[in-house]
């Protein structure tokens, strides 16, 4: 699902993407609408919002124990991965994994502007040995922030909240002006760590790429706190 995603281009028709989403059975909705301007501090912000606002978005998601119960059918929470929760929630996470509990979900986006795809977000998020682990890129035909406008890519992280523990994800969003380079790194990802005994240790197993960019081009970077990979 993530792979096909990738291969989405900004300015593509609306109609190039419904075959994907009915593939993994996704829904269409309406965000809510900006509230007033006069309710917003920063009135740039207020301003660049409205216009890059999106018309429509679809949503698609996959998790094997209902992880991203928001609606798509193959995250939703029946009362067979109820259960199943419930015995995760006994058995420490570092044994799960042996006996195939290991918990994780990944989600699309697309979010549409007058019949074209105006961006795609993907998103992992994997339970490793220890907390949760995220990896989220975005491809926009703008950076969803005016301070960040003008630039063609950057690397940020922030922490992840989830019903069982915490953790952190890391983020790249990038424009049609990234390099092909910097398309690649956003959109890398190692998922082997998902399906081995060890587990996933940290942010270095799942976006190595990233982390290792991060460090090697600081400028490309908002304000990362990511760890230092062997």
């Amino acid at each position: 699902m993530l792979a096909a995603a990738s291969s989405i281009r900004i300015g593509a028709t609306e109609s190039t993407i419904l075959p994907l989403v009915q593939k993994y059975r996704g829904y269409k909705w309406t965000p809510e609408p900006l509230s007033a301007p006069e309710s917003w501090v920063d009135r740039a912000e207020y301003d660049y919002q409205k216009s890059i606002r999106c018309d429509h978005k679809y949503s698609m998601e996959m998790s094997p124990f209902g992880l991203l119960a928001t609606g798509g059918t193959f995250g939703q929470r029946t009362r067979t991965t109820l259960a199943i929760r419930a015995v995760m929630n006994v058995i420490p996470a570092r044994l799960r994994g042996a006996i195939g509990l290991r918990d994780w979900g990944a989600g699309v986006d697309l979010s549409t502007r007058d019949g074209r795809i105006q961006s795609i977000r993907g998103t992992l998020l994997v339970e490793g040995r220890s907390n949760w682990l995220g990896h989220e890129w975005r491809y926009a035909a703008e950076m969803p922030d005016h301070r960040l406008r003008g630039r063609a890519f950057t690397i940020d992280s922030g922490i992840l909240e989830m019903e069982n523990n915490g953790g952190m994800l890391v983020q790249d969003i990038f424009t049609p002006d990234a390099t092909a380079e910097q398309s690649d790194v956003a959109r890398e990802l190692d998922v082997a760590c998902l399906g081995s005994f060890r587990g996933c240790a940290g942010l270095c197993d799942i976006a190595p790429r990233t982390v290792e960019y991060a460090r090697l081009h600081p400028d490309a970077a908002g304000n990362p706190v990511l760890p230092k990979c062997r």
